[in-house]
C-alpha cells in the first residue's frame, strides 16, 4: 500500500478523488463530480447532465456533487501531527419523472431511494479508500432531503438529498 504524502492539501485531493471513485459506476448515476457546479436553471442542468432514460426515452438528469467542507483534528496522534477527519458534503440531485410505463413501472422517487441506499451501502463497505489503509471512510449521514421546487439549485422539481461524510486520516 502506498504511503500518504506529508502535505495535507495533497491528502485531501487524494481523498476527494477516492470518494469520486467510490460512488462512480452506480447504475443510473452518470455524473459524480468532485466539486459543486453552479448552474442557471433547470434547462441548463438538462443540457449539462441530461441523458435519455432507457425505459421511457425521456431526458432526465442525475448527479452527485462531492465538496470538501472542513476538517476536525482528533485527540489521537501527536500534537503537531494529529489524526484528523476531512469532512465532505454530498448533494444528490435526481430530476423528477412520473411513473414510467411497464416493464419498469418506477418513478424518480424510486430512483432517488435506490441511489441513496446504494451510496449508503458503498460508504459502509469502504473500510479504506483507494489503496491507502490509513484513510478510513465513515458512514454517510443524511442532512436533509426534499422533493419539489428548489430555489438554491434553480430547479422546478427534483429530488435533492444532502449528506455529510467524514473520512479519518491517520498520518
Amino acid at each position: 500500500m502506498p504511503e500518504l504524502p506529508p502535505d495535507s492539501v495533497e491528502v485531501e485531493r487524494i481523498v476527494r478523488a477516492a470518494l469520486v471513485t467510490l460512488f462512480t459506476g452506480i447504475e443510473g448515476l452518470p455524473h459524480v463530480l468532485d466539486s459543486a457546479v453552479y448552474v442557471e436553471g433547470e434547462s441548463a442542468y438538462v443540457k449539462l447532465f441530461g441523458y435519455v432514460h432507457d425505459s421511457d426515452k425521456k431526458t432526465v438528469f442525475r448527479l452527485l456533487e462531492i465538496v470538501f467542507t472542513d476538517f476536525r483534528d482528533g485527540d489521537a496522534g501527536c500534537a503537531d501531527n494529529p489524526v484528523y477527519d476531512l469532512n465532505y458534503s454530498l448533494t444528490l440531485i435526481v430530476s423528477h419523472s412520473p411513473k414510467r410505463p411497464a416493464p419498469d413501472g418506477l418513478s424518480s422517487t424510486d430512483d432517488f431511494a435506490r441511489l441513496v441506499l446504494t451510496m449508503r451501502d458503498r460508504a459502509l463497505k469502504a473500510n479504506h479508500l483507494g489503496d491507502y489503509e490509513r484513510i478510513a471512510c465513515g458512514n454517510l449521514e443524511p442532512r436533509g432531503s426534499h422533493f419539489g421546487p428548489d430555489e438554491t439549485l434553480n430547479l422546478r422539481s427534483a429530488h435533492v438529498g444532502v449528506f455529510s461524510l467524514s473520512v479519518e486520516v491517520t498520518p
